[in-house]
């Protein structure tokens, strides 16, 4: 209990009844260890007699979106000769996080994940095409953030139309034990910028606490996977990449939000974006399918 009068901190306990005197004002703070994700403030208020009232009680969540996911962001290096001080890793160019992305379509549209644009104010997109490194600015567009997924375009005059984008989205909900992959940037800051795959299954058709918006898949992703696209082996985007438990909680226990919300987003965007209808990858190899897909996903930097 915090004695905002006379600026006092108690522990208190719940289970006594204590006396307050009339006309101080106190504040209670309780930490619970689970409330739902995205609950992270709520007041609690009680009507007494005579007119009296009191209000208040912040609950603490102690488990947040921050805990299960995020954009990958540089590290921290110490200096040489000065013990303790801590800079920015040269290869970082000085961009305050990083994240994953994939195109949507041939006019430089791209999706991601809301959380890795947000509150951002500059955005740069990289990948390879044939052999060679594209790189350009781009801006937000469109976003959904209680869906945590964005749209953002490249913006700049020198940028031509990519080759035909060779998946498409998938239509209906996947099967629990479909074999899916992703395609994307972890930690770009730390393992380098080529593009990394990891592969899993889909472990069940609703994520974090029954959210029907997710799959829960087995497919290992850390920091800079967010906005990444998962595919299956037919060709399709069947979601983008989001978060996942921290490891202290669970063992590679991670999210994808299907494609059909990201459908939903393109749809009320005011740009006109025509999906992609893909390629026919049926019976080819892993890795001809993964060369086929890996120039349609961008790294994305950010500040």
């Amino acid at each position: 209990m915090y004695d905002a009068e006379n600026d006092i901190t108690t522990q208190r306990d719940f289970n006594k009844l204590y006396t307050i005197d009339a006309g101080t004002y106190n504040i209670y703070v309780m930490e619970f260890d689970a409330i739902p994700l995205g609950v992270e403030n709520i007041t609690i208020s009680e009507n007494l007699p005579n007119g009296f009232f009191w209000r208040g009680i912040q609950i603490k969540n102690s488990l947040k979106m921050d805990d299960i996911g995020g954009k990958d962001t540089p590290p921290t290096i110490r200096g040489g000769g000065n013990s303790g001080s801590k800079q920015t890793a040269e290869d970082s160019n000085s961009w305050l996080g990083s994240g994953s992305g994939f195109f949507i379509s041939r006019f430089g549209h791209i999706a991601t994940n809301y959380h890795v644009v947000d509150g951002m104010t500059k955005f740069q997109v990289e990948y390879y095409q044939n052999g060679k490194k594209y790189t350009y600015p781009a801006k937000v567009i469109s976003t959904d953030p209680s869906n945590d997924m964005a749209i953002i375009r490249i913006d700049h005059k020198d940028y031509s139309m990519i080759p035909e984008i060779p998946y498409k989205f998938a239509t209906k909900t996947k099967e629990v034990g479909t074999d899916v992959f992703t395609l994307g940037y972890p930690l770009a800051f730390i393992m380098g910028e080529e593009i990394k795959y990891t592969r899993g299954e889909i472990s069940a058709k609703s994520g974090f606490q029954g959210d029907i918006r997710t799959y829960q898949i087995s497919v290992p992703i850390t920091n800079g996977n967010s906005g990444g696209p998962l595919f299956d082996y037919d060709g399709n985007i069947v979601g983008i990449t989001s978060s996942g438990l921290r490891k202290d909680i669970a063992d590679n226990v991670n999210y994808a939000i299907k494609a059909i919300y990201l459908q939903t987003l393109i749809d009320a965007c005011q740009e006109n974006i025509e999906l992609p209808t893909g390629i026919d990858l049926t019976g080819k190899s892993k890795p001809e399918i993964i060369k086929a897909l890996q120039g349609f996903v961008v790294l994305i930097k950010v500040k």
